[in-house]
């Protein structure tokens, strides 16, 4: 994995390049950004660049000195994550936080001399899961860093890390990938048609890892039951309301998706309420996306979108998921209410 494969994020990339090829790279980054939006992928590109041993004369020809081959012994090594000055720290698999003993580790470990080249690479995937204790504990490294080891802390919550680890490091910013750079992918290299791939392009907010985590059919499966809870929240009692927030919040992922989803559908609501269906994503369930926003207005469709970016935003926070679904399912509720009051004679 090289720069080159890198989609979408051109900015973080030429940073990058610019500052191996001037020899000033920082001692220390934050590579913040969404998740699957190539932090990462571009992280080992990085650690690739730094330890391949390759000169300017390539197997293919001269090279940038900004990339790493991709071939040599050294390269497959970083690729398959078994390069002996390649670090990465993570949670574990049957964990939810990344330990103190786990940073103890990696503090010996980059203590070392590298073994094969001159510098070595510690990966912090995740980092805004290091523990309070593993955080301090961390600190030092940033404090008093090894002079041949480049530090990448890579985080979707940036906001989540000690203010003193976050000073300490460069920070490179990741934006959200374009919908037309995930469907193309989606299209291109996993072989989807056009209509499937704009689905879940559109509702994986610039996340090419959330789109490919989505199987068409339980996208659309997804897109079916947000439109139903919907329903459900303006024509159900409050007691109902509160089962289903409960229901929601039981399943891993299950309010996050939810939203989502909600957000596009009630963005599509807003382009059939103005004509213009050939913006739909949802273009499967364009007559009964028509026949939804002819009896919603479209103050009640901004109004359903400000609870959706207030939920997105709480959850974002790690707030409660019952508590946050059940707050916009009643907010959401008192929207459609005060819609079908206005629209009483």
């Amino acid at each position: 994995m090289g720069f080159q494969e890198i989609l979408g994020q051109e900015d973080a990339v030429l940073v990058l390049s610019r500052s191996l090829e001037n020899d000033r790279l920082a001692h220390a980054y934050v590579f913040s950004g969404p998740e699957g939006v190539g932090k990462a992928l571009t992280a080992f590109a990085l650690a690739g660049a730094l330890l391949c041993p390759g000169g300017p004369e390539g197997p293919e020809g001269p090279r940038a000195a900004n990339r790493a081959c991709g071939a040599c012994p050294a390269c497959r090594k970083v690729a398959a994550r078994s390069h002996p000055d390649l670090i990465v720290l993570e949670v574990l698999p049957d964990k939810k936080e990344i330990s103190i003993d786990q940073v103890r580790d990696v503090q010996r470990a980059v203590s070392l001399r590298a073994y094969e080249g001159r510098k070595k690479v510690l990966i912090v995937n995740a980092a805004d899961c290091l523990s309070s204790a593993a955080a301090n504990a961390f600190l030092k490294t940033l404090e008093e860093p090894p002079e041949d080891t480049i530090i990448v802390l890579v985080t979707s919550q940036p906001h989540l890390l000690l203010p003193t680890i976050r000073s300490r490091c460069q920070e490179v910013r990741f934006r959200p990938l374009s919908d037309e750079t995930v469907a193309r992918f989606l299209v291109e290299r996993k072989g989807l048609d056009r209509a499937r791939a704009a689905m879940l392009a559109a509702v994986s907010a610039g996340s090419l890892g959330k789109a490919l985590a989505g199987e068409p059919g339980e996208a659309a499966a997804r897109r079916d039951s947000a439109i139903d809870i919907l329903a459900r929240a303006a024509a159900e009692p409050m007691e109902e309301r509160t089962a289903l927030a409960e229901s929601l919040a039981k399943g891993e992922g299950e309010a996050e998706a939810l939203i989502e989803w909600a957000d596009l559908v009630v963005r599509d609501l807003l382009m059939a309420s103005i004509g213009r269906t050939d913006r739909l994503v949802n273009v499967d369930r364009a007559e009964d996306l028509g026949r939804i926003a002819e009896r919603i207005s479209t103050s009640a469709l901004f109004g359903l979108a400000e609870e959706i970016g207030r939920a997105r935003t709480a959850l974002r926070w790690r707030g409660n998921p019952r508590l946050v679904m059940d707050v916009f399912l009643q907010s959401a509720a008192a929207v459609m209410a005060v819609q079908r009051e206005a629209a009483r004679p």
